[in-house]
């Protein structure tokens, strides 16, 4: 079936049917605005270091205590510790 309209819908440019260039471009920079923004925001920031994740995300299940934390900070300052060590060696 094939559908044909002698109308000029497509091209009319009255006062309602934001088909002129004004309201075209309007519309395009609102539509667009927001995703600006949430590019830039998303690229101006660390959001690695504001939420303190890793390369991978946040693999742990559960958050650390305060203790478990300092447990593993010190853990990781001993290995560093090592490994100067072994490199003053060679």
């Amino acid at each position: 079936m094939y559908n044909w309209t002698d109308s000029d819908l497509f091209l009319s440019t009255g006062p309602s049917t934001l088909n002129s260039s004004g309201a075209k471009a309007a519309f395009y920079i609102l539509h667009a605005l927001p995703e600006w923004l949430a590019t830039v925001l998303l690229f101006s920031t660390n959001v690695r270091m504001v939420f303190g994740t890793g390369m991978f995300g946040d693999w742990r299940r559960r958050d650390e205590t305060a203790e478990e934390r300092a447990k593993r900070e010190e853990k990781e300052r001993k290995k560093a510790e090592k490994k100067a060590v072994k490199a003053e060696k060679r």
